[in-house]
């Protein structure tokens, strides 16, 4: 297969799970090219950086529970155009129903399904390539040898932590194992999410949906509903 594609995953988390919120949010967006996305946030960051936002004048990323409600506007509109060029997958839980459960086995399930789901995408683009080269190649003759059409760049917000670490690339393994991860190349990152607008953009999904569960409140989700796709888990799950 010629010209593998690179599609980035950026993870980010909302409620946390020692906290005092009734949910735990794990959030994952997929990407080939949020390029457009970027410029546009680096042109916004740069307009506030040069106004009189008092606020903003300190702040070297856009954090959308830190930003005030004009900064989130401004954001929230910024990914609701280009939010055909992404797709968003979230795991919700609902913790009063984990509080028999350690916070590593929470952790590993949560993160376990949120691969499996995002990358199932990624396997499901990589059949219908081979269904598409098969079928070339039946038609012209010419041979071909598929080794899967994507290259996987996952990055995380940095993470301290390192059993933390560990635990995201074993709960990687787990979810990429479960869908056939043979096919499937990948490298994790851990980085500051004020290098990244990726990780800024997921932290701002992320925050929406935390809000529709947590506060029961539509307000920012309703903007950037299209694409998003959300499951709830039990511990039996």
């Amino acid at each position: 297969m010629k010209n593998k594609k690179t599609v980035y995953i950026f993870i980010d988390e909302s409620g946390g799970i020692k906290n005092d919120t009734k949910y735990f949010i794990l959030t994952a967006i997929l990407s080939e090219d949020l390029s457009l996305a970027y410029g546009n946030l680096n042109r916004k960051y740069y307009e506030y950086l040069s106004s009189d936002y008092s606020m903003f004048k300190d702040k070297q990323e856009f954090h959308c529970c830190d930003d005030n409600k004009y900064i989130r506007k401004s954001v929230f509109d910024i990914i609701k155009s280009y939010s055909c060029n992404f797709t968003s997958y979230s795991v919700v839980c609902e913790k009063s129903k984990f509080k028999d459960y350690d916070e590593k086995f929470i952790y590993e399930k949560m993160f376990t399904k949120l691969v499996s789901n995002a990358s199932r995408s990624i396997i499901v683009d990589n059949l219908m390539n081979v269904a598409v080269e098969t079928f070339h190649s039946i038609k012209t003759g010419k041979k071909i040898s598929y080794e899967g059409n994507n290259n996987i760049i996952v990055v995380t917000d940095s993470l301290p932590v390192k059993n933390k670490k560990n635990r995201i690339k074993q709960s990687l393994k787990s979810g990429l194992k479960a869908l056939n991860g043979s096919i499937l190349n990948y490298k994790l990152f851990h980085h500051d999410s004020k290098t990244h607008y990726g990780l800024q953009i997921v932290d701002y999904v992320s925050f929406a949906i935390f809000k529709k569960f947590e506060d029961n409140n539509d307000e920012y989700f309703d903007v950037i509903k299209e694409n998003i796709h959300i499951d709830k888990i039990d511990p039996s799950d």
